[in-house]
């Protein structure tokens, strides 16, 4: 039985791209390990089920956005509105080249695999689940800054983060509905909306009074 040592992360890989690209319910674990190129037996020495590999695929690409996106666009030293400004500009890259890679613009692979489960299927749920309060704390983090700085002017810090990411997972949907990734440059102008900030040149910058003061 092929037991190598990269033979799970293979397995990993290969469910990621699939799922984002097709989805979950129509990959099959045949065609996994075809895209893999490891044989069944592997795939139930490492995995139960294809939703336990989907779990640890969700991990992995969660991982790696923290990674690639959040960590590096919301650092702390960075100022507040530049965070959302740099986490737009790399996620519109990530975006720009899967679709130059597959074709087509695929929405949040987080999202796609969140709203197709059914609610039978509380664990992948839970999980998705998990990511996006992941997501809402990295810009409730950047709010509170940019609210301290008098960049940012919001109510509720919480709930404004939570809007954000139904913000951003609208734009993602609306992109992967219209094959339009132009549509997720509408995060900008929404964000700014939403936390009183003004657009410039594509990006958000302090409103005017606050730049005035």
């Amino acid at each position: 039985m092929e037991r190598t040592c990269n033979t799970k992360e293979r397995l990993i890989d290969a469910a990621t791209r699939l799922i984002w690209e097709k989805s979950y319910n129509t990959v099959s674990v045949d065609r996994i390990c075809k895209e893999a190129g490891v044989n069944k037996g592997s795939f139930y020495y490492f995995f139960p089920s294809k939703e336990s590999l989907a779990l640890e695929a969700l991990d992995s690409l969660w991982e790696k956005s923290k990674d690639k996106i959040f960590k590096p666009a919301f650092s702390s030293g960075l100022p507040p509105l530049e965070r959302f400004n740099r986490f737009f500009s790399s996620s519109f890259k990530v975006h720009f080249d899967k679709k130059r890679e597959c074709g087509g613009e695929l929405g949040c692979p987080f999202g796609n695999l969140g709203s197709e489960v059914g609610v039978d299927e509380e664990v992948l749920r839970n999980k998705v689940s998990d990511v996006y309060k992941e997501i809402g704390a990295y810009f409730e983090s950047a709010l509170l800054d940019g609210i301290e700085c008098g960049v940012i002017h919001c109510d509720s810090p919480a709930s404004t983060a939570q809007s954000l990411v139904a913000l951003q997972s609208g734009v993602l949907l609306l992109g992967k509905i219209n094959n339009d990734i132009e549509v997720l440059r509408l995060f900008i102008p929404g964000a700014a909306g939403l936390i009183g900030a003004d657009v410039l040149g594509g990006l958000l910058v302090p409103a005017l009074k606050s730049r005035a003061g």
